[in-house]
């Protein structure tokens, strides 16, 4: 549930930058409570919303359910990174991180193709 409030933020860190970093990562948490369980199959919705942000770090307060309940709160810290900031010979790989995650994103949002709801199952 971390993992996945911790995504939603970066990629909302991505979009706002856009796309300038190679990795955004944790750097803390506040507070985080867990409340009901993510059973497999079950859908979890995660909310991210922006504390602060600026080019270096971000914070976020984060909210995760399952149907009505909270399965996990709190406060998370993020750091944007590229590592050519700690070697010049990383320049490359910062590169084809960011031109992944580009792709990625694009696939996300790309239109979903329409549905035949013409012909019965």
């Amino acid at each position: 549930m971390l993992e996945a409030s911790v995504q939603a933020a970066a990629w909302l860190v991505r979009q706002w930058d856009g796309f300038t970093h190679s990795l955004i990562v944790l750097k803390a948490v506040q507070g985080i409570r867990y409340g009901t369980f993510v059973e497999p199959g079950r859908e979890l919705r995660v909310r991210a919303d922006v504390v602060r942000l600026d080019q270096t770090s971000s914070e976020f307060k984060i909210r995760g359910s399952v149907g009505e309940a909270t399965a996990i709160q709190g406060k998370i810290e993020l750091m944007h990174l590229n590592l050519v900031d700690s070697d010049p010979n990383l320049a490359p790989i910062d590169t084809i991180i960011i031109q992944a995650i580009s792709e990625q994103w694009k696939q996300f949002n790309r239109p979903q193709a329409a549905v035949d709801r013409t012909s019965a199952p």
